[in-house]
């Protein structure tokens, strides 16, 4: 990929290829050296690439080695180079305590060197002798791209080079101390037991093996990092930004400024305020769920709807809308405007919300024709229940009807009113639309139990006659 990006090829998914690589591994490695600096965003090769290009060895260790000449660290960086490279090199370890796996094996190869890798001493040292001698052969041929550089940059170069060839696996550990870890590309790590690294926050993943299907990947070699080398070796990459989340545990939209390193989040810090239009946006996506949605249709807005939707039935005449769940999100949206919580939307007046879906063409006729209540012949007010499908019904005593002959209607006539006619004491008479045929046929009939029952309340012979009340007769003397 660094050698198609090179020879200035834009889109190497169409490269002409004998055999075509997996598009999921050509994605990775253009993703790596855009990480690494070698490539832009744009697919443009940069000054750095084209160095790495020029090396003969794996653009991680490239980067590792440009970034070791330019901090001073000597042929250490080319030895460390090739153990970072070499798959395993111990055959035991030694429990320690170090900032990086590295320099503890980079301790033990001059050891090894000095005693001319001699069988006895790689013994005692716990190394694979196959194995360091070749990371003996490897850093002699990686040695001639940082030579004359003096070593003035001590450990901090090494690790810093190491971090350089992995931006992709700087890893921060969940909880301090802990074995887990997520790394910048956003998996998950474990470090394993023998690692030395205990104590970094960060750490570099050198190398991270599958151990199990659904285990994070196995982290046997690591080397630390701290926070201030990031920005300096990978410009741009820490990013420093505001977002607005939904807290669904406290019902409200929060605003977060984070400071992030690809998915590695290092400093949270709460905003006094979420951006108003992403807080209304997160608000309104809680609040039109189907459940909430549905709710809000047998609670809050329950007998305004069902006024609309009796409108909407008996005068078909009027462009009345179905408010079904498109139309109350859009209510809800209008509501939502400028709020932040649910606890908000709960005073919000979504009733004026739904008027003003309704328009001017409807909402004139809303209370002349489908009035929210009635007043009764006794002069009292009371509710008129409107329910889905079902006729409206207002409740009250037998008393508040006297005198009328004729049913109250709504619609502008179109519809009768359904009448819960009680006694006294709150119990149902009878419920009918007919209120003619009530005062002909079962107020006779029930008038002298009624009497009985209920010797301080009225119940003259001719209900039409008398004078509606809904008052009891005065405590006589």
């Amino acid at each position: 990929m660094l050698a198609l990006r090179c020879w200035g090829a834009r889109r190497p998914e169409a490269f002409a290829w004998l055999t075509s690589p997996p598009p999921q591994a050509l994605q990775a490695a253009d993703a790596l050296l855009k990480g690494l600096g070698a490539v832009t965003a744009d697919g443009e090769i940069t000054p750095l690439g084209r160095r790495l290009a020029a090396l003969p060895v794996h653009p991680r260790l490239g980067r590792m080695l440009d970034e070791a000449r330019r901090l001073g660290a000597g042929e250490d960086a080319a030895i460390v180079a090739a153990l970072a490279a070499a798959r395993r090199v111990r055959r035991r370890v030694e429990p320690t305590v170090a900032r990086s796996d590295l320099l503890v094996l980079l301790d033990l190869f001059h050891r090894a060197r000095d005693a001319r890798f001699a069988p006895s001493e790689l013994e005692r040292l716990g190394l694979d002798p196959r194995a360091i001698r070749a990371v003996d052969r490897e850093a002699r041929q990686l040695a001639r791209y940082v030579a004359g550089v003096r070593p003035d940059g001590g450990d901090d170069a090494l690790l810093r080079s190491v971090a350089a060839g992995f931006p992709d696996r700087i890893a921060r550990r969940r909880e301090p101390g802990g074995a887990r870890a997520l790394t910048s590309a956003g998996f998950e790590v474990e470090l394993d037991p023998a690692s030395a690294v205990r104590d970094e926050e960060l750490f570099v993943a050198v190398d991270a093996v599958h151990v199990a299907t659904g285990r994070p990947a196995r982290v046997r070699r690591a080397s630390g990092v701290r926070p201030e080398w990031l920005e300096e070796l990978f410009p741009g990459a820490v990013v420093e930004a505001d977002e607005t989340v939904w807290n669904a545990e406290k019902g409200r939209a929060e605003g977060w400024r984070r400071t992030t390193f690809g998915a590695i989040a290092f400093e949270t810090q709460r905003l006094p305020r979420p951006d108003p239009e992403a807080a209304s946006r997160l608000l309104l996506q809680a609040a039109a769920h189907p459940r909430r949605l549905d709710a809000l249709r047998r609670g809050r807005l329950a007998a305004l709807l069902a006024r609309v939707e009796f409108l909407r039935r008996a005068r078909p005449d009027l462009p009345v809308p179905s408010f079904d769940d498109e139309e109350l999100r859009a209510v809800l949206e209008d509501a939502c405007a400028g709020l932040a919580s649910l606890e908000d939307l709960e005073r919000a007046p979504l009733e004026e919300s739904v008027r003003a879906r309704l328009g001017g063409a409807v909402t004139p006729h809303l209370d002349r024709l489908v009035p929210a209540s009635f007043t009764l012949p006794s002069g009292r007010r009371t509710e008129i229940v409107y329910r889905e499908g079902e006729p409206p019904i207002v409740a009250a005593r037998v008393q508040e009807w006297f005198g009328t002959r004729e049913t109250p209607r709504l619609a502008g006539g179109r519809v009768p009113l359904v009448l819960d006619l009680l006694a006294p004491s709150g119990r149902s008479l009878q419920i009918t639309s007919d209120l003619a045929n009530f005062w002909a046929v079962l107020y006779p009939k029930e008038r002298r139990e009624l009497a009985r029952r209920y010797p301080r309340h009225p119940w003259p012979e001719d209900p039409l006659a008398a004078a509606p009340t809904s008052r009891p007769l005065p405590r006589r003397s």
